[in-house]
């Protein structure tokens, strides 16, 4: 049994219900938030808790401007401190060709996917600065590190969730808090069924394939939690400013080498130039 406590965003549904019952069983007290509290109260009843271990349910519409501060006043009667914040909530939005699109829609995507967690990071940081410290992990998606046509409002505003997560590592660096975005991988969420519910000529034959395949094989959401776990524990703790894939990047042996992660631009967002790639015309 422990006395740690993470916050979950996202918690009604897909991976956040998965990472709820995973932090449950390790035995912390849970923060658990939704837009749709009768959902919430439903997955949560799911959970099973230890005699003596908490949970608090908070509903909160992250379109609604200073979200947060209602939010944190219950977090507050609570609990004193928060261990790790899993900023997990985010929504696809509008899937097709950017000039096709309502630009009030595209919007509200980064007002969820970005602003929110952004916002939540502010106040969560407070509640971290005992000397534990604490850990902040962002849900990086797809198109954060490579172009993803038609998907312009998710991928922008992952990619900038991700170049925040850098930033605020090293910022927090001495104040024990480490800061990483997760990238878990396409998983059979209903975030994906939104991809096939889709017309092929939004979204694109490729991107249409990769979630049929997705719904075809096993995902296991084990490796996500696990590497969340580790990211909070002494060993991992000192990782910090990365976005990492839970699928395929061997996260388990970084601590091996950890002087030379930290110390270089690997699993970082960055330009590539042409010297990187053995062009010689394009630099001076």
């Amino acid at each position: 049994m422990t006395n740690k406590v993470c916050m979950i965003t996202g918690a009604s549904r897909g991976l956040g219900k998965f990472l709820s019952s995973f932090f449950a069983k390790l035995g912390f007290n849970l923060i658990l938030v939704s837009s749709d509290l009768d959902s919430l109260r439903e997955a949560s009843g799911e959970i099973k808790l230890s005699s003596g271990q908490k949970i608090l349910l908070v509903e909160a519409d992250f379109l609604n401007n200073s979200f947060e501060v209602e939010m944190f006043n219950k977090i507050k009667n609570f609990c004193d401190s928060i261990d790790i914040l899993i900023n997990n909530a985010a929504v696809q939005g509008p899937i097709g060709a950017f000039e096709a699109l309502k630009f009030q829609d595209w919007e509200r995507v980064f007002r969820v996917n970005f602003i929110a967690p952004a916002a939540i990071c502010h106040k969560v940081i407070n509640l971290m600065k005992s000397e534990n410290g604490g850990t902040i992990i962002n849900l990086s998606g797809g198109g954060s590190a490579g172009v993803r046509p038609n998907f312009s409002a998710y991928a922008s505003s992952k990619t900038a969730l991700v170049r925040f997560t850098e930033t605020i590592a090293h910022e927090l660096k001495s104040k024990n808090i480490n800061v990483n975005a997760i990238a878990p991988g396409a998983m059979p969420t209903d975030m994906l069924r939104e991809v096939l519910a889709a017309s092929e000529k939004n979204t694109g034959v490729e991107e249409r394939n990769k979630a049929e395949k997705v719904f075809e094989s096993d995902f296991d959401m084990n490796d996500i939690g696990e590497l969340c776990l580790f990211l909070n524990e002494s060993i991992g703790h000192e990782i910090t400013g990365k976005l990492i894939s839970a699928k395929w990047d061997n996260w388990k042996n970084w601590i091996e080498n950890l002087e030379e992660l930290n110390s270089s631009d690997v699993y970082t967002l960055r330009r590539i130039s042409g010297r990187d790639r053995d062009i010689t015309w394009g630099d001076k």
